[in-house]
């Protein structure tokens, strides 16, 4: 897979003309497949998987376009898999803590999120 990877982002250097403007193509495509992921899902359209690989196909150019391995990418997602976890364990705690009414700070008065 690595062999394509090279092959698609010399594909795109020769389009877009250096590494610099093949970033800016790929953040400018990101940001539209992010769009039409959520567009596709909200109506329901399974086309949306599709867009994400995409998406993922587009991250995966631009770390390896960078220099990163695939073992590199591999192992990166295995700890940054672990902060999402956290991440989301500690909203889900501040929700809780904010639904009880109960902020860190004991002031009362605070909204909620």
């Amino acid at each position: 897979m690595e062999e394509r990877f090279k092959k698609v982002n010399a594909l795109a250097q020769a389009l877009h003309g250096d590494t610099a403007a093949a970033d800016g193509f790929t953040f400018r495509s990101m940001r539209e497949h992010v769009d039409e992921i959520a567009g596709l899902l909200a109506d329901g359209d399974d086309h949306w998987k599709a867009e994400a690989v995409d998406l993922i196909l587009h991250n995966h150019l631009l770390l390896s376009r960078h220099g990163a391995k695939p073992g590199e990418i591999e192992e990166l997602m295995g700890r940054r898999i672990g902060r999402f976890e956290e991440k989301i364990r500690a909203a889900m705690k501040d929700r809780a803590v904010q639904s009880a009414g109960v902020f860190p700070s004991g002031d009362a008065k605070k909204e909620s999120l």
